[in-house]
């Protein structure tokens, strides 16, 4: 998916960066991975059907994020009797607020009166997919749609200083998520633990991936060193290392001479 990258308006100052950061994860959920499962039912699906399930989301949420990022935004528009409900310091960003909630209900009632057609733009899965799979998606298709309209426009709203709005159409989106998903059952304490599992294993990953690279580089250093010696055993080669190259405590001998051993099999993991 292709997301409009939108400037912001220097919310994101230091005194503010973690707040800021916080609130830009916040406002990009519901997640199009919760939906794949909780919605498309993903995980029941073969490998085809899964095909079609993220074809289909990664398209509707390009379609959003740029149906609001192109649309014809009125910035001046007639708000006369619009009233502040607070006082002096708040004013300004309550005016922002009241102007983008303005175009925000246009683009709604713009949206609505052609949601008909955009379903109709799903045609574009039949020139690949089966009749079943067309009718399969088109039956999620107006509430995913919606939930990305209303996440969208979240975005938007944050990304142009108008933070309440923001957050109250994020709200929204994930309202109607819920209300998507009533009267389907999804596991989603399973989901939260594979979840958590995936970021820990990345993380994981990223913390032992220097490690793994100086464990390759020594068996390439000494299965050579090996080779350009002549050593015909490892024990030899090991000595010798140990002796002359890596003297100090670690690696150990046995290191090396397990390294030596699995990069001669081949094994440069």
């Amino acid at each position: 998916m292709t997301y409009v990258i939108y400037d912001d308006d220097g919310f994101n100052a230091k005194s503010g960066r973690l707040t800021y950061e916080a609130m830009e994860r916040f406002i990009i959920k519901p997640t199009i991975d919760l939906m794949l499962n909780s919605i498309l039912d993903d995980k029941n699906c073969d490998e085809a059907q899964s095909a079609i399930n993220i074809a289909f989301l990664e398209h509707q949420e390009t379609l959003m994020s740029d149906y609001v990022a192109l649309y014809d935004y009125d910035l001046n528009p007639d708000i006369s009797d619009y009233e502040c409900d607070c006082e002096g310091v708040c004013e300004r960003e309550c005016l922002v607020n009241a102007v983008v909630s303005y175009n925000f209900k246009e683009i709604i009632k713009q949206f609505e009166a052609g949601i008909d057609d955009d379903i109709e733009e799903l045609s574009y899965i039949t020139d690949k997919y089966t009749e079943e799979d067309f009718m399969r998606i088109r039956e999620v298709s107006y509430d995913v749609t919606r939930v990305l309209l209303y996440r969208e426009l979240g975005r938007w709203a944050f990304y142009h200083g108008a933070y309440e709005t923001g957050i109250s159409y994020n709200s929204v989106a994930t309202l109607i998520y819920g209300i998507a998903i009533r009267n389907k059952k999804e596991d989603f304490d399973s989901y939260i633990k594979e979840e958590i599992s995936n970021r820990n294993r990345k993380a994981s990953d990223a913390r032992w991936q220097p490690h793994r690279e100086k464990k390759k580089e020594r068996k390439e250093k000494y299965l050579k060193i090996m080779k350009d010696k002549g050593f015909s055993t490892y024990t030899d080669a090991a000595t010798y290392i140990k002796l002359h190259i890596d003297t100090g405590k670690s690696p150990s001998f046995n290191t090396v001479f397990s390294l030596l051993s699995e990069a001669d099999k081949g094994d440069f993991s």
